[in-house]
């Protein structure tokens, strides 16, 4: 399917519904780093997101992702959630690949609301399904999970978001040699962790900033190390827009990577405060 055609139909779909629903709070969620705050039951919080990441090294070239992100509340303080993505591979040298990815199914419980001396805490996991081809690099071709520690804590305008997350591959690619005549062995456990900084400077515009670690995928290499930095602006009481970008501080690292989300809301999320969006 063209990418300019499935943009279009997510986003009238999601447009149509936005018209009939309600207004509605939604839970903050910085770029690239998220937080506890789960989805009330009978609600539904909904993004679309673009990303373009620039590789470097022996991978050169673009990788671009179109995901459809929608998630409902099943009880208080619980929420299950699908990532569908679309995967867009634009090598340097070799074969343009494109289509669906891994669809992602996700639940998170919310253990802990913020208190004034207490931070909000949750637990997430999530399974990956082998729906992407990974012979065309648009896949992992395994059942991925993941778990993850999520925490948020907040001093007036500003605020801390910390994610700390790991995933066992389901597949792992044979061990290659590398340029210097050593053979890399395919890292099975990833480990991952970001910290995010939010600082609303004006009623419904908040600035991020957060540093994100990556495990290597092979054993003894170096970790992708990056920084990002964006905006989140709520335009009305159920849509809110992410802006953004995540610029690689090691050689691993994507070079640059572009960051846009839509994202809308229908009822209120729980442990939110009202007025902030939420990303993926």
């Amino acid at each position: 399917m063209d990418t300019k055609r499935l943009v279009k139909i997510v986003g009238t779909g999601l447009c149509a519904t936005l018209l009939l629903a309600a207004p509605a709070a939604y839970a903050s969620h910085p770029l690239d780093t998220e937080a506890p705050e789960t989805v009330a039951p009978l609600a539904v919080e909904a993004e679309v997101s673009y990303e373009l990441a620039h590789n470097p090294g022996g991978e050169a070239g673009n990788e671009g992702e179109v995901s459809l992100w929608v998630a409902t509340g099943v009880v208080k303080g619980v929420d299950i959630g699908v990532v569908v993505p679309y995967v867009m591979v634009n090598p340097d040298e070799g074969k343009k690949e494109s289509g669906v990815g891994d669809v992602e199914l996700e639940a998170k419980w919310n253990l802990l609301e913020e208190r004034e001396s207490v931070p909000a805490l949750a637990l997430k996991a999530a399974v990956t399904f082998p729906t992407g081809d990974d012979k065309k690099g648009l896949g992992s071709g395994g059942n991925d999970v993941t778990a993850a520690v999520l925490a948020t804590k907040s001093f007036g305008p500003l605020g801390f978001d910390l994610h700390l997350g790991y995933t066992r591959l389901g597949k792992v690619a044979a061990a290659e040699e590398s340029a210097d005549g050593e053979t890399e062995k395919p890292n099975k456990n990833l480990f991952a962790a970001s910290l995010a900084a939010r600082w609303s400077v004006i009623e419904h515009l908040a600035l991020v900033a957060a540093v994100r670690y990556e495990s290597p995928e092979a054993k003894g290499a170096a970790a992708a190390v990056s920084a990002v930095v964006g905006a989140k602006w709520r335009i009305t009481d159920n849509v809110g827009i992410d802006l953004g970008g995540r610029f690689g501080l090691t050689d691993t690292a994507p070079d640059w990577t572009l960051l846009a989300s839509l994202n809308f809301a229908f009822g209120k999320a729980e442990g939110a405060a009202e007025g902030e969006g939420h990303g993926k």
